[in-house]
């Protein structure tokens, strides 16, 4: 299932949208895992008939939505200027599902598309992963920005 999610303007883990089921948060396994933060990381639920709805509401309400995927006008994570409209910027990212990525459909409703540079012939990275890497490269843009902007 497609996931977007993203920091709150302050870089701060936000809202992560859960599409087809926010229950998965009561499992064990999942709680083992997250370490309790579905205690204060609140959790939306978005199905995958809404996403669409759901990232142009958010484009409408000036968030700016970013795919994380390898598609045709990507450009690499590090050189997406996360701090374009300032350190404030609210973001939204759309991670696509392990395997098939991002849906053209929803590719289409994207401001911007970033890619995690990759060496070799694997180019794929588990979902979490491309997630945790998008959110530090977003957090260490905007620390950067903080210390150059105090």
């Amino acid at each position: 299932e497609p996931t977007a999610g993203g920091p709150d303007p302050h870089g701060h883990a936000g809202s992560m949208q859960v599409p087809t089921n926010r229950h998965a948060a009561s499992d064990e396994r999942f709680k083992s895992l997250s370490l309790q933060a579905e205690r204060w990381l609140p959790l939306e639920e978005v199905s995958r008939a809404d996403l669409g709805d759901y990232l142009r509401a958010r484009r409408t309400g000036g968030w700016t939505v970013v795919a994380v995927e390898q598609a045709r006008g990507s450009v690499p994570l590090h050189e997406f200027d996360f701090t374009r409209r300032g350190e404030g910027m609210p973001i939204v990212l759309l991670l696509g599902a392990e395997k098939e990525g991002v849906p053209a459909t929803l590719l289409s409703l994207v401001d911007a598309c970033v890619e995690i540079p990759q060496a070799g012939l694997l180019r794929s990275l588990n979902v979490h992963v491309s997630c945790s890497l998008a959110l530090w490269e977003i957090t260490r843009q905007r620390l950067l920005h903080e210390q150059r902007h105090p």
